[in-house]
């Protein structure tokens, strides 16, 4: 037998489930406040310089106009040489004293070396393994000392094709030759500038290509 219930008492009933709903918000709305206030209280703020107060989300942001030198040096007057400034999600520290960029940039270069650690970069660029942004070390310096060596050598070779008769120069060439040895050193770490390496791997590139676009037609 099924009962039916009238329909007044149905109403009753979403009107106590309503307020009942409605009183566990309020509820884990007051607990979760001082829960947040101890949580902060609690964790140990760096030791960082003086900085202005900020605003949520843009931090310091809206106290740089259209001319930033003028007004990092207005905001140096009153914190001092050493400053902190939130810009947007992002951190940074202000130097306005010669003495602190010589013991930032030379004395303790290797400390600042790195770049922040953005998401955007790690996400678009395998980790950070790209030279505008991998962090300062070992692998850092491998990739500069190959984009160095690389970028003399294909200087090299538009020296030379431009000073040999008849002084004409194939940029299609130098840079299919430059792009390769970049990319086959960072892979295998070996010397891939020889004479001869470069065309063999491009001649086989081309024969990979017929190959699969013969293989294509056949399917």
């Amino acid at each position: 037998m099924i009962a039916i219930l009238p329909q007044k008492l149905q109403e009753k009933k979403k009107e106590d489930y309503g307020n009942i709903a409605n009183g566990l918000f309020f509820l884990i709305l007051l607990l979760s406040i001082p829960l947040f206030f101890l949580r902060r209280s609690l964790t140990k703020k760096p030791n960082l310089p003086p900085s202005p107060l900020k605003l949520p989300i843009i931090g310091h942001l809206h106290l740089i106009d259209p001319s930033p030198h003028q007004s990092l040096h207005d905001l140096s007057k009153k914190y001092g040489p050493l400053m902190h400034l939130q810009l947007g999600q992002v951190p940074t520290l202000i130097v306005s004293s010669p003495q602190y960029a010589e013991e930032i940039l030379k004395t303790q270069d290797k400390i600042f070396g790195s770049r922040p650690a953005l998401k955007v970069p790690r996400l678009l660029l395998y980790g950070t393994r790209d030279i505008a942004f991998a962090p300062y070390g070992e692998f850092w310096r491998h990739i500069r000392r190959v984009r160095d060596e690389t970028v003399a050598h294909m200087i090299q070779n538009i020296r030379n094709a431009a000073g040999s008769p008849p002084g004409l120069v194939n940029l299609g060439d130098i840079l299919y030759a430059f792009t390769t040895s970049v990319i086959a050193r960072v892979t295998f770490r070996e010397e891939f500038l020889r004479p001869g390496v470069i065309e063999r791997i491009r001649k086989l590139i081309e024969e990979n290509s017929k190959l699969r676009e013969g293989a294509g037609r056949h399917v």
